[in-house]
């Protein structure tokens, strides 16, 4: 019974006897997983951003006045064999006119004899190809086609969004690291601060033939405690916070609770893993 319960009982009290340690290094690493939390987040959002802009990405052909309605159906079905195309409409100049009036609110070719506007066919694309090297080999095809006498490719505002992604997996990857670096040592310090205070009594127990594993586990337990404890902290706090907040463009992604939940466990294995180096040099 005496090794069943010595680890917990060791473990309140150490944080009775060193509260206010005990306090600031829980709160430090809660504030460090929220931390990680906010940029796991941050990185879900963004990811949900570009797939809704690249998926309201079209590409439009403008065609030749002088090419017939047989023309252009051709030009239609050829598209449509195309792989990552999902969708190939034609807008004649009657819709072209219609499109203009709901984009601006006000007719403004009322009082015109004819109809100015261009016909034109409007491309759709499956959102897994929709990158900026497909949009420029498809462009390049399409070049090759006659009676197009212009071409609208999204293919500079794909670069962007590919960049700013690329940027955004480099600073998230580079502030994860350096953040889990700290909790780590965060976490190590705070567990040879307790096993610190505490030498002298486990020199004693080594005297008297205590295992490793036994005056291990209560600095095993107080890192799991630490760890666990502020991981599910901050996602409480950072759950409240979501449902004060929103924004209009921008959709805020949580991950889901098997998600967290695994992220927890993680944590309170780290935190099994630090208390164990972290007491290993008086043992």
């Amino acid at each position: 019974m005496t090794r069943l319960f010595y680890p917990l009982k060791r473990l309140l009290t150490n944080f009775a006897r060193r509260p206010l340690p005990a306090f600031a290094a829980l709160l430090s690493l809660t504030m460090l997983l929220i931390m990680i939390d906010l940029i796991w987040i941050t990185r879900l959002s963004g990811e949900r951003y570009f797939d809704n802009t690249t998926a309201a990405i079209e590409m439009e052909l403008f065609l030749a006045d002088s090419l017939s309605e047989s023309g252009i159906m051709k030009i239609k079905d050829s598209l449509e064999n195309n792989e990552g195309i999902t969708g190939v409409t034609y807008i004649s100049k009657e819709t072209a006119r219609q499109r203009l009036l709901a984009l601006m609110g006000t007719d403004l070719l009322a009082g015109l004899d004819d109809n100015p506007l261009p016909r034109s066919i409007l491309i759709n694309f499956d959102n897994e190809f929709v990158t900026a090297a497909f949009i420029e080999q498809l462009t390049g095809v399409i070049k090759n086609m006659n009676d197009i006498s212009e071409i609208y490719s999204p293919v500079d505002i794909l670069a962007k969004v590919e960049n700013s992604r690329w940027l955004a997996d480099k600073i998230t990857l580079i502030l994860g690291v350096v953040i889990i670096l700290t909790v780590l040592l965060n976490l190590l310090y705070s567990i040879r601060l307790s096993v610190k205070t505490h030498e002298p009594e486990i020199y004693q127990y080594r005297l008297l033939g205590a295992g490793r594993m036994f005056l291990s586990m209560p600095f095993i337990l107080e890192g799991i405690f630490y760890t666990a404890v502020a991981s599910v902290a901050g996602w409480l706090i950072l759950y409240y916070g979501s449902t004060m907040i929103s924004f209009e463009e921008f959709t805020l992604v949580l991950p889901n609770l098997r998600e967290i939940i695994y992220f927890c466990l993680i944590t309170a294995a780290i935190g099994l893993i630090v208390g164990f180096v972290g007491i290993r040099r008086s043992l």
